[in-house]
């Protein structure tokens, strides 16, 4: 699935009561997008980890 930017940096969080889902797009210098995405435990040091 191809995805059309309209902004060059966006993020969303999908929070549950186990797992937390953090998804960052963005365009990098030479103009391609890019797509990080990272799951965290409900704990509080996992938590922690979202912060950095």
């Amino acid at each position: 699935m191809e995805l059309e930017l309209l902004y060059r940096c966006v993020a969303a969080l999908n929070v549950h009561q186990a797992k937390v889902t953090g998804c960052v797009v963005y365009e990098d210098e030479a103009g391609e997008t890019r797509m990080e995405l990272r799951e965290f435990g409900g704990f509080k040091r996992d938590r922690k980890a979202i912060a950095e």
